[in-house]
């Protein structure tokens, strides 16, 4: 079974109902299905608290959602390594070189983001969410 890292872009997608959601819906709706599993580091959901409370949404709006998402998918911890490991990388974004170094210490099998051209010094296959799913239908 495939271990999907998600991407904080993956989320908001589903979340705001951006464009790619019909594809972050249907990887969560195959990891519903035991089909995948899916983490995603604890601090996006920092990000995305952030970013929900910036649009409007209440705390307990908010927390609700994480609560459902969190059912299908698995916040896993960011170390002291990945963030050493981020630091002294060839990544032009933090905040992705953070993301990276998240999949890799939790093996996971593919990286899925909606901006795959951040993640051209990754070590692990990266995907945008319409390839994961075309690939796997």
């Amino acid at each position: 079974m495939d271990r999907l890292y998600l991407d904080t872009n993956v989320i908001l997608d589903y979340l705001q109902k951006r464009p790619n959601a019909i594809f972050a819906e249907k990887i969560l709706l195959m990891a519903h299905k035991n089909q995948v599993s899916l983490i995603t580091s604890v601090l996006n959901f920092a990000t995305i608290y952030y970013i929900e409370k910036r649009r409007g949404h209440t705390t307990k709006k908010i927390l609700e959602r994480f609560r459902l998402i969190n059912m299908v998918i698995s916040p896993v911890d960011q170390t002291a390594q990945s963030y050493k490991s981020a630091l002294i990388s060839k990544f032009l974004d933090f905040e992705d070189a953070l993301q990276h170094f998240a999949a890799i210490e939790s093996k996971s099998t593919f990286l899925i983001t909606g901006n795959k051209k951040d993640f051209i010094h990754s070590v692990i296959p990266v995907l945008t969410t319409q390839e994961y799913v075309m690939k796997n239908n």
